[in-house]
């Protein structure tokens, strides 16, 4: 069955599943809304592909914006010095929490995000091993930062790899 909610623009199906027969999504059974928000499952969500979109930044300076609004993958390079990334339209409720993934094109001199700050506001990273990276020269490092919004104030985890 399928029930909407002119009010609140919502749709409530009893279950999504794929349909191979039409290619395509069909409402069969389980607690699943779709919404301006996106989908919420209130109960176990299984998916057989997932694909993310990633966005690209060239020659980071200063203070660098990383809108979150179409992805949370960027890849980086040309970078000339560390630099401040600052997330923008993360749209992250209470106890929600979410990754953002820089991909730092290293060079003959290696740099990283060294601070952080969402939408504007300065956040403390929480370093794995409590120590700042530093970048390696001439390889891929993958910055990531785990954030999680309790009760209105955000925990910011950091970590980074090197690949290559």
């Amino acid at each position: 069955s399928l029930t909407s909610s002119p009010a609140t623009d919502n749709l409530t199906f009893y279950s999504i599943n794929w349909c191979p027969q039409i290619g395509m999504f069909c409402a069969i059974g389980d607690n699943v809304s779709i919404s301006s928000d996106g989908i919420i499952s209130t109960g176990k969500s299984k998916y057989d592909k997932v694909v993310e979109s990633y966005s690209g930044t060239v020659n980071p300076t200063g203070n660098v914006a990383f809108d979150c609004s179409s992805s949370h993958i960027f890849n980086v390079t040309s970078i000339n010095t560390n630099f401040t990334a600052n997330i923008t339209n993360l749209d992250l409720d209470d106890g929600e929490a979410t990754s953002v993934t820089l991909l730092l094109n290293q060079g003959a001199t290696a740099y990283i995000a060294n601070a952080l700050q969402l939408s504007g506001t300065t956040q403390t990273i929480r370093w794995q091993a409590n120590t700042v990276p530093t970048g390696n020269v001439n390889a891929v490092d993958v910055q990531t930062f785990s954030i999680l919004n309790v009760n209105g104030n955000y925990t910011v985890l950091g970590q980074l790899t090197t690949f290559g």
